[in-house]
Formats: structure tokens, sequence, C-alpha cells
């Protein structure tokens, strides 16, 4: 009978751990290639440019542990290996609360300063775009209620904490042939806050918050 030698053993090992680090390889591979073409993450508010972000957050989840409203979640692989651990606003936890009472909490959890203060002081509803934009909200008209099914509702308007950032059009007519009042979106002035996705009633969400449009900062010390 052969018996198995300390090569035949040692071979097995080598064999097992290439196996394991190429299934590693791939795992990270996807993840970085399903991270690739997507719209930008929304990130807390006063977060520095994505470059430098992805640099230099520490990934201690304090800004998550900080928010109020529970609208920040560390991310898994699912946006890529760069991605890893660090923060994003998450709109179907919570929505970020400072265009409602000027909260920066996560802010200044930060240890990095990777999120800078910003000072809203003087500005209008309708002018904190200029100072304060996580991303851009939009609508799919395929799964808005008021659009695809004529039916009554507005709970992201009603929600929305930013004068002028959704105004609505139709609601013309009587009777059977009058037309609902549908969310129009204003780019420009929306700030990105996550309430309108909140409180979109729709799964999936009608109304969903991407990074795009978010203004970013420099890293000041």
């Amino acid at each position: 009978m052969a018996t198995n030698s300390p090569f035949d053993a040692m071979s097995r090992r080598r064999f097992i751990a290439t196996v394991g680090a190429g299934a590693v390889v791939s795992v990270v591979g996807a993840s970085l290639a399903s991270g690739t073409g997507k719209q930008p993450t929304p990130r807390p508010p006063g977060a520095i440019d994505e470059d430098g972000f992805l640099a230099l957050c520490a990934r201690c989840g304090r800004c998550v542990s900080a928010c109020p409203n529970s609208a920040l979640q560390l991310q898994g692989l699912e946006n890529g290996f760069p991605n890893l651990m660090t923060p994003k606003l998450v709109p179907s936890r919570g929505y970020c609360i400072m265009p409602v009472n000027g909260c920066q909490n996560c802010i200044q959890a930060c240890p990095v300063k990777v999120l800078q203060p910003i000072n809203l002081e003087g500005l209008s509803s309708n002018q904190l775009s200029t100072k304060l934009k996580m991303g851009t909200a939009s609508v799919d008209t395929r799964l808005c209620i008021a659009y695809a099914l004529k039916q009554p509702c507005l709970a992201c308007k009603e929600i929305c904490p930013v004068e002028g950032a959704i105004t609505t059009k139709g609601g013309e007519g009587k009777g059977s042939g009058a037309t609902v009042r549908r969310p129009v979106f204003n780019h420009e002035v929306c700030v990105g806050c996550g309430a309108c996705e909140y409180a979109c009633p729709t799964t999936p969400k009608a109304v969903t918050v991407s990074g795009t449009g978010a203004k970013r900062t420099e890293w000041r010390a």
C-alpha cells in the first residue's frame, strides 16, 4: 500500500493555499469591477474630494455612530474594494438632518477631518445648495405612484426640508378627467439629504439620491 510522503502533504497544502489566494483575488477583482461605471457614492456632508477622502478616511465608523438619524452606513465590497468601510449616505435607513437644524455631528466626530465644517449662517432654505450638497435626488417615473399609477402621492415633497427643491406639476381639471399633482425635482436647489428617498413608499424606491453633483471641499487641518 502506498503511503503519503511529507512532500505530498506539503504539495496539498500549497495547492489549497494557492486556490484560496486565487479565490480572494477573484473576489477583490470582481468587487473592483463592480465599483466602476456607477454613479458617485453619496457621502456625509462636508466630505473632501473623493481621491483625498478614500486616501485619508480612517474607516473608524465614528461618523456613523454620531449620526442622530441613522443616515450613514459603512460600505462593504458592493461598491469596490477602495470603498470598503467608508461611510455612505443611505436614505433608506435615514436622512441627513443638517438642512433641518444645522446638525454637524458626523463632521465633529471625524478624527481625520475628511468631513469639513460647513457654514450655513445667513442662508435661506433655497440657498443651502450653494454650500451644502451631498448629491442629487431624482425620480423614476416608471415607479412613481403619481406618474405611473396616476394616484395622489407627494410624500417626497411633503418631507423635503429645502424650499423649492421639489415642486409639482399637473393637478388640472375636474372629476374623472382631473390629473394628479406630480413631483418635479430641481437639481440645482436639491442638497441630496435623502429625505425624499426615505419617505418614498414604493419598493423599489421611485425616488433615489446619488452622489452626482455633490459639492466637495479641500482638506484643512
